[in-house]
């Protein structure tokens, strides 16, 4: 289900842009200690997120919404701005490699194709959050989405904010993509504590990194 561009609800107010950036490679299968893979986890903590916005009237007219997944040889826009129909179910599902430069590099691209929209619709929106998530590191070359990335953060036109799931993620990989902060690391239950913050964050339009743990 697509919304209507011509509708005045749909594009009322100012806009809150969030891309995520979700690995579902192969190791996302893997069973952790909680007796979980991360996958189901990942799942479960993607709904409380959708959950709690729609929970909240302001934040649910605010937030515009991505998805796009990152695994087997290529990234998948598992969901485009317009698709999102307040649903609050997420069905990712683990195989292949971590082809995250390629998922990063179409994250740009759903970025500036949306400000076009804003633009033409004369939309006022905040700056465009990317949010990413992987429990290992890339299988393709990411420096071309690398300096895309460190260059819009230096003008200030996005915040990309890194999450390492479980204990073999590369942080330092995650770290060169946005040096100003220290990547989170989730696995377990913290899946949907921090996807509860990141709902929180929405809410406040205040992504803070100092406040994760309150």
């Amino acid at each position: 289900m697509k919304f209507n561009f011509q509708s005045l609800d749909y594009f009322s107010g100012t806009k809150i842009p969030v891309i995520f950036l979700l690995d579902v490679s192969g190791s996302m299968g893997t069973i952790d200690k909680t007796g979980v893979s991360c996958i189901n986890q990942l799942n479960s903590g993607f709904e409380v997120f959708l959950n709690n916005i729609l929970e909240d009237e302001i934040a649910s007219a605010a937030l515009d919404l991505s998805v796009i997944t990152f695994g087997g040889e290529n990234p998948e826009l598992f969901l485009d701005f317009e698709q999102w129909n307040g649903g609050t179910k997420s069905n990712f599902v683990a195989s292949g490699g971590t082809p995250m430069g390629s998922a990063l590099e179409l994250a740009y691209q759903q970025i500036e194709s949306r400000k076009l929209v804003y633009k033409d619709y004369g939309i006022n929106y905040y700056q465009p959050w990317v949010i990413l998530m992987t429990d290992g590191e890339p299988t393709d070359d990411i420096e071309t989405a690398k300096s895309i990335f460190i260059d819009l953060q230096n003008k200030r036109k996005v915040t990309l904010f890194p999450v390492a799931i479980g204990i073999d993620a590369n942080i330092e990989v995650l770290k060169e993509l946005n040096p100003s902060i220290n990547p989170l690391r989730v696995e377990g239950t913290d899946f949907k504590k921090f996807f509860t913050w990141l709902s929180r964050s929405v809410e406040q339009n205040e992504l803070d990194i100092e406040k994760y743990n309150y």
